[in-house]
């Protein structure tokens, strides 16, 4: 190639991707540059010192470039220039439309600004704008995304060389960093990087090929062992058949006992009519008793309101008596606050009278002189400091008013971090609850006891113990919660919120059985499950109820009335204890169900449409409504059953989707907390700063006080004669002397008001003696009228308890027939069943329906239990065929991985041979090129890649004598290396493609005949591309370089801070 020819035809030069113009501000040396370059060839000269070094960094920082890339320093605040505590970059590239090569033409038209502040913090920021300045993006991602498309490589050293990597260069003898080098900068790095990652994945499937490949037999050994079972599942036919035979006895069973049954009925009707004339004697005697103590109440109870009334008439007198006091102890600290005033206005005015007379002295002893010039200096020197003291307090206002704004943001973030912590320990104490939950449902699973307390098995077996040694008088009843029924499940939870506690309670006839009882507590409660109750908390005893064991009550009398659900109503209670006693502690006769809480309400808060003998109800969702005067409606504290759960494992999917969005809840908000804290923390440095600037701010404004203060004290000392001072003199020793007749005449005043509010407590005292006097009397009176009250009471409750007793016997007998009738009917009902369902056969029998059941029961688990060992039929079958799907399909799909794995290897292989003959192809461009450009200086040799070995030789033979050996550079001279290293950058510049290449005092090692070879060979290049923009640093004296449209020179000023405009010349 001949660098001297001359083209006939101009080449086009670059649309896009050229540095147009590169703008500093505050960066490094210069405070304020503009470097406006050509399309082709830019030569920047200056001497050392000048900034011209500083023009590369700022390309390379302004294109998103790292300090490091610099070799400059190590953070991007060292680049700001000394003083100044911010710095700006600004890179213009070329972006001009030219069908496809242009980015985003669109948004940003001809050229695209590139804005890159640095704060003296180490931090900075991107603005990418348009041509015209408008900002379009301020993410990196898009300056990325814009190098990318341009082809633009900071990081690539031959694309911009500094001043440390060639001189790095030039002196490195080792091979393979120079091979380092070649590959970075021919972009062969970044392929076999890519090369490397592809390998690694290839070898981790082959590692998951071989797992998939185990699991095979292991999926064929689980398809057989289903097989087997499958099988298996005729021979529980035989047993089914049994089932069938024992349930046409136990039909038998059922018909033998209704007709005991109906015995037993006839045999209870007769004790029934035996006790009659007794219940009735005993009713009679209590209706007496009730109406003696009735007359007896009226008479306390009109003695207590008379009384009641002469304590009101007491007690009025206490309001009076201490806004009195209130008023009285005001006036006082009035006085004694004007006192005070007084005091403190004679020590100012003392302390004027002394200010005065040292002046009036100063004066007399102070010889006259001319004080006018002296006078106008101060007031123009006293306007000035009055001026700058406004400035500072407009200062301090707005930063006081920021610290504000500061302190109400501080306020706001850290109560929403409270109230998320709060929230937080709110979920923690639900989820926890919800855990509860789910343990006491598990329990539930196992033993259906369980749910009144893990005790409740052993206290029954215990309570069953005492019974057959006969230490109870009547056995006791419970826990009651066992004892009841649901007969429509939807009314669970009102039942459980109307019941409460009760469901755990137990009931003794009498005090020593309730004592028995309390000793089997202590003795089962204390070692179940150490302690620990249902929920998970401490175990507690249940509530023991006593009450005499009777028959059912009769609650004729007190039913709401037709039409009108109760909770007896939906309750199936065997039990007549367990009735009597839920009917005397929660009225269940009387407790209304009400679907709607609305309704309920409608009917509960009117008098007319409230049903007789009730005044309260619950509807479904479980809220309370109390009618009657004091109409109000509660809330649930449940929202789902604890005792009536009928799914449990649809309650146990639900209690844990309840968990779950808990704890979703709860990382969602702890979150949150974390985020504000980063907040708060920023926020407490902004305010730490801005008081700190407040405080400065302050000690400005006091010293400019000072200042001025000393000024007019200074004008203050010439200002005034004798005569007026001494006049103010007397009129302040007038004023002291008032000033102290008033302070003796207040002080009396504050005497007697002092005595006056002495009396007034004593007065006081004497009125709480009295009103203590009158309420212990009242309370005597009290207690003897509740006295007479709880006896009434107890007449009354012994009344009506003999008069239900009454009608509880009359409903008795009245049962016992409908009983013995409707026995007979059933007796008759299962007979004809049992024949039906035996096709008229009658079995003989003598076992109980509980014995035969019990046997259909066994042999019922046992099925169960062979189909929980095989599996049930249905769940084998679909088991067998899952297995084996299972099975066929990771056959399949392990014969796909290999293929498709085989596919990628041969790819590969065929990919590395093309890289291979890739870099064979750049190698021997290089080294061809390398070659061509050593001959134009007369020298010769070679570049030897060793790729193998990872190592670049380079020879080079200055000795212009045909035949001669090459060397290694490291005997070449600086000049002769300083030409060879251009010449294996150019050779490399054959080998990328890049918009623009930037060398940093490319000559500053050569002599004179290297340098002007350097240049026109650089110079013929870049004619040759004209395509391609050069950036060139050099200290060296260019004048001889003629300068034209495309090869344009710029001359920095001498080392001096502060240049604004660069002088260029074109010669």
């Amino acid at each position: 190639m001949d660098l001297t020819q001359n083209e006939d035809v101009e080449p086009k030069e670059a649309e896009t991707g050229i540095v147009e113009r590169v703008f500093v501000q505050n960066f490094i040396c210069h405070k304020k540059l503009e470097v406006r370059l050509g399309s082709n060839v830019n030569f920047i000269i200056g001497l050392n010192g000048s900034g011209k070094s500083a023009i590369l960094t700022a390309l390379i920082v302004g294109l998103g470039g790292k300090a490091a890339m610099t070799d400059r320093g190590s953070s991007l605040k060292a680049f700001i220039k000394d003083g100044c505590h911010s710095s700006t970059v600004e890179i213009t590239l070329r972006n001009r439309n030219t069908h496809t090569d242009a980015y985003k033409h669109h948004e940003y038209g001809d050229s695209i600004i590139v804005e890159r502040k640095i704060s003296s913090e180490g931090t900075g920021s991107y603005k990418i704008k348009n041509k015209e300045g408008k900002v379009v993006s301020t993410k990196k991602d898009e300056l990325v995304n814009i190098l990318d498309h341009f082809n633009i490589q900071i990081d690539n050293p031959v694309s911009i060389l500094t001043q440390n990597t060639s001189r790095s260069f030039l002196n490195t003898s080792n091979p393979k960093h120079k091979y380092a080098f070649f590959l970075k900068a021919t972009q062969l790095e970044r392929l076999t990087d890519d090369y490397q990652k592809i390998y690694e994945e290839k070898e981790l499937t082959k590692i998951l090929l071989e797992r998939k490949q185990q699991v095979i037999p292991e999926l064929k050994h689980e398809m057989q062992i289903h097989e087997e079972k499958y099988n298996d599942m005729q021979q529980l036919q035989k047993m089914k058949k049994q089932i069938i035979e024992l349930k046409q006895e136990l039909s038998w069973a059922h018909v033998n006992e209704s007709k005991k049954a109906v015995a037993d009925a006839d045999k209870a009707h007769r004790r029934y009519e035996s006790k009659l004339p007794s219940y009735k004697d005993a009713f009679q005697n209590a209706q007496d008793l009730v109406e003696e103590l009735s007359k007896s109440y009226s008479e306390k109870r009109e003695e207590l309101l008379t009384f009641r009334d002469n304590v009101s008439a007491v007690l009025s007198e206490k309001d009076d008596l201490t806004m009195k006091h209130k008023k009285m102890k005001d006036g006082l600290k009035k006085c004694q606050n004007d006192i005070r005033k007084i005091d403190s206005d004679i020590h100012r005015a003392e302390k004027d009278r002394k200010h005065l007379y040292d002046a009036v002295e100063e004066i007399k002893n102070t010889v006259q002189k001319d004080f006018e010039a002296e006078r106008k200096a101060r007031e123009q020197a006293l306007e000035e400091k009055q001026n700058l003291k406004k400035q500072y307090e407009n200062q301090l206002s707005n930063t006081s008013n920021y610290c504000q704004q500061i302190d109400a943001n501080l306020h706001d973030k850290q109560r929403r971090k409270n109230e998320f912590q709060n929230a937080i320990r709110d979920k923690d104490k639900d989820i926890e609850r919800k855990r509860r939950q789910l343990v006491e449902i598990e329990n539930q699973k196992k033993n259906k006891l369980n749910v009144f307390g893990e005790y409740t098995s052993n206290v029954l077996k215990a309570i069953e113990e005492y019974h057959k040694q006969g230490r109870f008088h009547r056995k006791p009843v419970g826990p009651l919660g066992s004892l009841i029924t649901l007969k429509d499940r939807k009314w669970g939870l009102a039942i459980e919120e109307c019941i409460g506690g009760n469901m755990r309670s137990y009931v003794c006839h009498d005090s020593h059985d309730m004592n028995l009882l309390r000793d089997i507590f202590k003795r089962t409660i204390g070692n179940a499950s150490r302690g620990r109750g249902s929920y998970g908390g401490r175990a507690q005893q249940p509530s023991i109820i006593l009450s005499s064991f009777t028959d059912a009550y009769d609650i004729s009398r007190s039913r709401p009335g037709r039409g009108f659900l109760t909770v007896l109503d939906s309750l199936q209670i065997d039990n007549v204890v367990a009735s009597n006693t839920l009917i005397d502690q929660a009225s269940i006769e009387t407790v209304l169900l009400i679907e709607n809480a609305k309704e309920a309400e409608d009917i509960m808060f009117s008098e007319q449409t409230r049903p007789r003998n009730s005044t309260k109800a619950f509807s479904m969702k479980g809220h309370t409504i109390i009618g009657g005067r004091f109409s109000k409606t509660y809330a649930p504290k449940n929202k789902r059953v604890k005792f009536f759960v009928h799914d449990a494992a649809g309650s146990i999917r639900e209690i844990e989707n309840e968990m779950r969005h808990l704890q979703e809840e709860k990382k969602a908000t702890t979150m949150s907390i974390r985020q504000l804290e980063g907040e708060i923390q920023q926020d407490r440095q902004e305010k730490n700063r801005t008081q700190k600037k407040r405080l400065d701010e302050q000690d400005k404004i006091n010293q400019v006080k000072m200042e001025i203060q000393e000024l007019q004290q200074m004008e203050e000392l010439h200002a005034p004669d004798v005569d007026e001072l001494e006049r103010d003199l007397a009129e302040h020793v007038q004023r002291i002397s008032i000033l102290q007749e008033n302070k003796a005449r207040y002080t009396d005043v504050y005497n007697e008001k002092k005595d006056e509010l002495k009396d007034h407590e004593a007065v006081i005292a004497q009125f709480h003696e009295r009103r203590n006097q009158v309420s212990a009397e009242l309370e005597e009176l009290e207690g003897n009228h509740a006295g007479y009250e709880e006896k009434l009471r107890e007449g009354k409750r012994k009344k009506r308890h003999y008069e239900d007793e009454l009608d509880k016997l009359n409903e008795k007998i009245q049962q016992a027939e409908r009983k013995l009738e409707n026995e007979k009917k059933i007796f008759e009902t299962k007979r004809d069943q049992a024949l039906e369902y035996c096709v008229g056969e009658e079995i003989q029998t003598t076992r109980t329906p509980n014995k035969v059941d019990s046997e259909i029961n066994v042999a019922q688990k046992r099925i169960e239990r062979e189909e929980s060992v095989r599996g049930n039929a249905d769940e084998i079958v679909k088991k067998y065929y899952a297995a084996r799907l299972r099975f066929d399909t990771s056959k399949q799909e392990l014969a796909n991985c290999k293929k498709n794995l085989k596919a990628i290897e041969k790819a590969m292989e065929r990919r590395i041979a093309r890289f291979k003959d890739f870099r064979r192809y750049i190698s021997r461009r290089a080294q061809e090129y390398f070659g061509m450009l050593l001959s134009q200086r007369g020298y010769s040799g070679k570049l030897t890649l060793l790729h193998d070995a990872e190592e670049l030789r380079i020879e080079v033979n200055v000795e212009q004598v045909k035949g001669s050996e090459v060397g290694d550079s490291k005997a070449l001279s600086g000049g002769e290396r300083s030409f060879s290293t251009i010449c294996f950058i150019m050779a490399l510049w054959e080998a990328m493609e890049a918009p623009f290449r930037c060398l940093d005092e490319f000559d500053v090692f050569m002599d004179m005949m290297n340098r002007q070879i350097s240049m026109r060979m650089l110079l013929k290049i870049a004619k040759e591309q004209v395509s391609r923009q050069f950036i060139l640093l050099t200290p060296q004296d260019m004048s001889k370089v003629a300068c034209s449209d495309r090869v344009r020179l710029f001359r920095l000023s001498d080392p001096e801070r502060g240049q604004q405009t660069i002088d260029f010349e074109a010669a």
